[in-house]
């Protein structure tokens, strides 16, 4: 109702907005008693009391009904909490959940990288083309043990993860290229040399030889061949090991 309006005729009214919330209006001077008020929720079980009001000098019944306005205000407002509080725990649970799926991929990458790391790697040979050629069994070592220990699985960059064993290990040239570039890289690196591969079987190379297949050979890329490093248990490793040797490489042994 509109302001100095007794309150015989009513202090309250209802707009039929949702849930109910509207908009009522009492008068300011006897003998209406009130002030406007914000009616959030009805009140079916006290019907006297939205139809009438008393001249309330310091508490009465318009009073009794600001507190239950002020009531319905901290329903509402523990409403908004809880569902707040609801939408930060469904966050939080997809937060964990999320984190717990990259840890587990995480942990898939660091098992493939142990699975080389952890394999036995072998110096020891018989073969007489590597007698011969002068292979260094402590270059051939350390260079197997360090990118044995970062493979991650196979990437695509077969050349990026033996480039940067040679150079941490103190190998390699700086040189930059594809798999197949890397024969032409290693024939001019001091501390390789390349060994003839007649009737030389590759899964019997001791650790640290470099394999490297042209585009398209032995079913590596076309564009980029492949190269790897032997471990001296028949396996070769680049970013990924590779369990079963193919032949068609070309081998440079560490000197």
């Amino acid at each position: 109702m509109p302001y100095n309006t007794p309150c015989a005729f009513g202090n309250n009214f209802y707009n039929g907005s949702l849930f109910g919330f509207g908009f009522g209006c009492a008068p300011s001077i006897p003998p209406v008693c009130g002030f406007p008020s914000y009616s959030f929720m009805p009140m079916p079980a006290f019907p006297m009391l939205n139809t009438f009001c008393m001249p309330c000098p310091t508490f009465g019944i318009y009073n009794f009904r600001a507190m239950n306005r002020v009531l319905d205000v901290f329903t509402l407002l523990n409403s908004v909490n809880a569902t707040t509080n609801m939408t930060k725990n469904f966050f939080n649970t997809l937060s964990s959940w999320t984190s717990s799926r990259t840890s587990s991929n995480n942990s898939a990458a660091v098992s493939r990288s142990s699975k080389a790391s952890s394999a036995s790697i072998s110096t020891n040979t018989n073969l007489p083309q590597l007698k011969d050629a002068g292979y260094d069994k402590e270059k051939g070592g350390a260079l197997a043990r360090d990118v044995a220990s970062n493979a991650v699985g196979f990437t695509g960059y077969c050349a990026k993860y033996v480039r940067r064993a040679l150079d941490r290990t103190g190998l390699g040239t700086g040189e930059r290229g594809n798999g197949y570039e890397y024969a032409s890289i290693l024939s001019r690196n001091p501390n390789f040399k390349e060994i003839s591969t007649s009737n030389l079987n590759l899964s019997s190379l001791p650790a640290g030889c470099i394999l490297v297949y042209d585009r398209g050979v032995s079913g590596y890329s076309t564009s980029a061949g492949h190269v790897e490093v032997t471990l001296g248990n028949g396996q070769a490793v680049s970013d990924g090991v590779t369990n079963q040797i193919k032949d068609g490489a070309r081998v440079f042994i560490p000197v």
